[in-house]
Parts: structure tokens; C-alpha cells; sequence
């Protein structure tokens, strides 16, 4: 049937949908005015009731909301002053995990490949792009609510299986899967989600099997190919898992929380270039979470070694640059940015970064050993260099390296044996697991 703008709530085909409707707790949220409108709009001529409608322009709003009411249709801004409708959506399905019992819906400026890819891959239930008109608004509504109503024994099935999945009933879920392989000529998603719930009980080979029979009915399939990715990368199969993020690349808009595994297996196969492909991606992004900064960071550091490694050091100082954007300024990766940037020989962009990082970083033993390691390549004086470890074991810091700096270079300057044989001692008590080491300088 044909449906216009214009909504007969009396209409006989209807009843369904108003019967739906009637008690529906109902949350938009949206920063246009103009799109708050139409939604209303959409929903009162829908017979939501005016009682059981929220609308809010603010994310800050919305949260107590989905959380107070508990809406079981909700349609909200995919971007949200740095908020995503995403989050609203986990609160959702903590709150109804069936998808049955709830409708969510984004709004968004554009249909890009990257958000559409995401909503398929939380399987939302619709996305919006704006402008949209009435008419057309309106029968995408009516399409999804249809589709909630008369849902296949197959969907069913896959609802209830995810259902259990969110609440932590892997077996169970598992079952419900396994049920769905048989109820559809095309279980993709049923071998999908099986595949996912044995990952969850560490079934990792059988795991591994699911993800390939989905992609034998599919073979581009985006749910496969990543649950495929991650069984290689458990198993640490790292060439297979680099040749399936390739045809994920390939084939699929990269999904920020799939770029970690992407990276993992690029410098588990040496394939740097792909790590710097993934640094561009990750550049474009306007949200990324603390395993993914980490995941960026430690690539770009080993690439960078293995530039440094080969020779390349101007290729070298171009991906430590970008490690330390990537990085955010977190002490962890920053200590050993600067650390190799020491040793690559970049001073002057040293002196600048180090003027505003914070005392944790400045004075860390990766640092001070870094400037050290460089004084030694650089040919520094014996004379200096145990000047420089002497200074660095008064700060605190302890390390092999520097009482092996401070007695060979005694030896060189040609200090009085007593004094070398106290430095010795004082060494072996430090580090009496390496007295051999030390003593063998006295033998030499």
C-alpha cells in the first residue's frame, strides 16, 4: 500500500500501527529545530500521545531522559557536541535488550559510508539523512514500525539470541543462533553471531568455522570478515589476519573500534605503510577512545624503529611527528617518542617539546637514558658521559647501563683503581644479579 503524508488513523491497515503507537514512550533528540518539528510532526499524526513525547536539543538533556522514561522509540543526532547517538544507544539496549521492543533511529547531515557501515554494523534500526521531506520521513517510519510488527521467525530468533548475548547468556544465545541457522535460505547473520558467541566463550577454532561459513554465502560480508580477523589474530595467524584486513580495507569503510586489529596485524607482518594508511584514517576522526590511541601509537613507535632500523631516519622523523599528534600526550607513549626522537637526532624539535611536557616525562628514565644512549653514539667523552650517568643515578633513576657507563669510562680516563673498584662495588650491591658484568670490566 502506498502511504503519503498524510496518516488516516481511523484507516483499517492502520490499526496495527496506531495499536503500536498508543503507548509508546517516545524521546527525539535533535539540535535543528527544523528536524525537532518534522519529527514531532511525524509522531503526533502517527497517534504517539503529546504526554508520552519528549523532545530535546540537548545531549545533556537526553541522557536523565533515556534513563528516567525509558523510551522504547528513540530518534537522536548522530553528532551531539562531541556526544554520539550511539551512546544513547547502549543505554537502550541495557535498558530493553531485545531489539524487538525498541525502535532507534539517527539523524545525521549525510549518508557517509563510514556511519552507514556503523549503523548496519549495531544493527540500528534506521538512519535519516537531512534534508528529508514529510512524505518520505513519514514512510521510513512506517516501514520500520511494520517491520517490528511482523517480524520473520528468523529475526525473532536472531533478537532473542542477541538479547541473551547482552545480558551475558552466551550458551543460551548461542542456542537461539544455532536455531536461526535453519530458518532463513541465507543465515549469514545467524553464522555471524554464532561466530561472536563462541569468540565470547574462547571456542576460538569453532569460532573461526561460523565466520567462514557466513562468508562462503557472502563473501564480502563485513560481519565475517572481522570475526574472521579477530580468530587469526587470537591464534596469532598473523599473515591470514593481515590478508583479511586487506579485504576488509578493501571492501568496507574501516570501523574505528576494528582499526586497533587492523594495526595489530600491519606490524605483526611488517607492512608499515599500512600503519601510516591507518594514521590518516585515524586523523579524520572526531572521537577515538584510549585502545585505539594506544593501538595508533605503538604502531607508528615500531615503524618508526623499523625505519630507523633500514637507515631511513627522515622517514623515521616524519612518523615519530605523527606518533607524537596521535599519542594525545599520553606519558606512556610520549616518554618513548621523545626517547627515539633523542636518538634519531632531532634536537631542535626536542628542545621545544620538552619545554612544555610535563615533569613526569621530562625526567623519566626513558628520557634520560635516550639523551644518554645519544651522547654515546655521538662519540661524547668518557669524562662526560659518567658525568651525565652520575646525574642520572642522583635523580633516582637505576639502571645497569649507567654504572657500566660510569665504570668504563673510569677505566678510559684513567682513574685511580681504587676509586673504579668502589664504583665496582657499589654496582654489584646495586645489582648483584649482574656482579659478573661488572667485574668482568675490572679483568679487562
Amino acid at each position: 500500500m502506498a502511504i503519503e503524508s498524510g496518516f488516516d488513523l481511523k484507516a483499517k491497515a492502520n490499526k496495527p500501527i496506531v495499536d503500536f503507537l498508543a503507548n509508546q514512550k517516545v524521546l527525539i533528540v535533535d539540535a535543528f529545530s527544523a528536524s525537532r518539528n518534522t519529527l514531532r510532526k511525524i509522531m503526533t499524526e502517527l497517534g504517539v500521545k503529546s504526554a508520552n513525547l519528549e523532545i530535546t536539543d540537548s545531549f545533556g538533556d537526553a541522557e536523565p531522559k533515556l534513563l528516567g522514561i525509558q523510551p522504547t522509540f528513540v530518534m537522536a543526532d548522530y553528532v551531539f557536541n562531541k556526544k554520539s547517538a550511539f551512546e544513547l544507544f547502549e543505554i537502550t539496549k541495557s535498558q530493553f535488550p531485545n531489539r524487538l521492543d525498541t525502535i532507534f533511529i539517527v539523524t545525521a547531515d549525510a549518508e557517509t559510508p563510514l556511519l552507514l557501515n556503523r549503523i548496519e554494523d549495531e544493527e540500528i534500526d534506521g538512519l535519516f539523512a537531512r534534508p528529508f521531506t514529510y512524505a518520505s520521513l513519514q514512510r521510513r517510519v512506517i516501514e520500520i514500525i511494520r517491520s517490528k510488527l511482523t517480524p520473520s521467525p528468523y529475526y525473532r530468533t536472531l533478537c532473542d539470541g542477541r538479547a541473551r548475548m547482552t545480558l551475558g547468556k552466551i550458551e543460551e544465545a548461542m542456542l537461539e543462533f544455532v536455531k536461526a541457522r535453519n530458518l532463513d535460505p541465507n543465515p549469514v547473520l545467524a553464522w555471524c553471531h554464532e561466530g561472536y558467541a563462541r569468540l565470547k566463550l574462547k571456542h576460538i577454532e569453532a569460532a573461526e568455522l561460523c565466520f567462514k561459513e557466513s562468508l562462503k554465502l557472502e563473501p564480502k560480508n563485513y560481519k565475517g570478515l572481522a570475526g574472521l580477523l579477530e580468530c587469526y589474530l587470537v591464534r596469532q595467524k598473523f599473515e591470514d589476519a593481515y590478508n583479511v584486513s586487506r579485504c576488509i580495507v578493501a571492501e568496507h569503510a574501516v570501523r574505528p573500534r576494528r582499526l586497533p586489529g587492523l594495526i595489530r596485524a600491519a606490524v605483526m607482518c611488517g607492512r608499515f605503510d599500512d600503519v601510516l594508511q591507518f594514521y590518516d584514517f585515524y586523523m579524520k576522526l572526531d572521537e577515538v577512545d584510549d585502545t585505539l590511541i594506544n593501538s595508533i601509537s605503538a604502531g607508528l613507535l615500531v615503524c618508526s624503529k623499523y625505519q630507523m632500523k633500514r637507515g631511513d631516519q627522515a622517514a623515521a622523523a616524519i612518523t615519530l611527528r605523527k606518533a607524537m599528534i596521535a599519542c594525545k600526550g599520553k606519558a606512556i607513549y610520549l616518554k618513548e617518542i621523545l626517547a627515539s626522537m633523542i636518538l634519531n637526532g632531532m634536537s631542535d624539535e626536542i628542545v621545544s617539546v620538552l619545554a612544555s611536557a610535563p615533569n613526569e616525562v621530562k625526567n623519566s628514565e626513558e628520557i634520560r637514558m635516550a639523551e644518554l644512549n645519544y651522547q654515546i653514539q655521538a662519540g661524547t667523552s668518557p669524562g662526560r658521559l659518567v658525568e651525565m650517568a652520575m646525574d642520572i643515578i642522583k635523580s633516582g633513576i637505576r639502571n645497569t647501563k649507567l654504572y657500566e657507563v660510569i665504570i668504563s669510562g673510569s677505566i678510559k680516563m684513567k682513574r685511580r683503581p681504587q676509586i673504579i673498584e668502589e664504583i665496582v662495588n657499589e654496582a654489584c650491591k646495586a645489582f648483584p644479579e649482574h656482579a659478573k658484568t661488572f667485574k668482568g670490566y675490572l679483568a679487562a
